[in-house]
């Protein structure tokens, strides 16, 4: 979630904490009206259960009379939306697309995008910025559009009650689309076009990509939420099979609790 200028001394501050850099996102208090409270106090709760190997730290709130400072895990290497703009689509055989798992929690993100994924180094990346995160169950339904048009589920546009799940793991078909392309399954310059865009869920695939990798993004990019690849499928995939080699121990065991399910 992007708070408002005025709110958000967005100089990420660069500090050494326990000679780790970190990055301090300053909030002015007085400035926050209700929602943007009620949706900081969820984000910081919601960060606070999270951690893996794949998400962005939060490692300490500090509050003062006037402000509020976030202490997070400092993410140097830019966002993945600036390294595919400005370098183009990346090999397919690279450890990003696990950044479902935060759902062990039951916590849905639903903001996932290129521009919320952060390198922390040239191989590592990390899902960060929870503004919109909220905790639901599988069986619990939701009413809320929140996220960024380009990445939304057709539900969304539906205004439907939808499974935040369904909606994360859509993005993620995205996501995955725009890594291995450089480009965005569905364009459109308006809204009203990209939402008829989605909602016809035409979309083309470009030869350059492996069976295995389209097979993926197929079983992902279902209209119907229920038809949808589950979190355990896409990781039993035979395209998330060939890259297990490259995937670090610690993202191997938290796959490994999630296989059983």
């Amino acid at each position: 979630m992007s708070y408002p200028g005025d709110v958000v001394q967005l100089q990420m501050c660069v500090l050494f904490l326990f000679s780790e850099k970190v990055a301090i996102k300053i909030l002015d208090k007085a400035k926050l009206d209700r929602k943007t409270q009620r949706l900081l106090s969820r984000e910081i709760s919601n960060m606070e259960k999270l951690h893996h190997p794949n998400i962005i730290r939060l490692y300490e709130v500090v509050e003062t009379l006037s402000k509020l400072h976030l202490v997070m895990e400092y993410a140097g290497g830019g966002e993945l939306f600036t390294k595919i703009s400005t370098e183009g689509k990346l090999l397919e055989l690279i450890p990003i697309f696990p950044l479902v798992l935060q759902h062990e929690n039951n916590i849905i993100h639903r903001d996932l995008k290129a521009e919320n994924v952060f390198y922390t180094s040239n191989t590592c990346v990390k899902v960060g910025d929870f503004g919109f995160s909220t905790i639901s169950r599988r069986d619990e339904t939701l009413n809320t559009f929140c996220g960024s048009p380009p990445y939304a589920a057709p539900e969304l546009f539906r205004d439907e009650n939808y499974v935040g799940i369904y909606v994360d793991i859509w993005a993620l078909g995205i996501l995955l689309y725009f890594m291995t392309t450089g480009i965005m399954p569905f364009r459109a310059d308006t809204v009203a076009k990209l939402k008829k865009c989605i909602l016809e869920g035409t979309y083309s695939l470009p030869p350059c990509l492996s069976e295995t990798c389209q097979k993926l993004i197929k079983g992902v990019l279902q209209p119907v939420p229920t038809e949808r690849y589950s979190v355990k499928l896409i990781m039993n995939s035979e395209w998330m099979q060939g890259i297990q080699l490259v995937l670090t121990p610690a993202l191997l065991l938290w796959q490994q609790r999630l296989s059983p399910r």
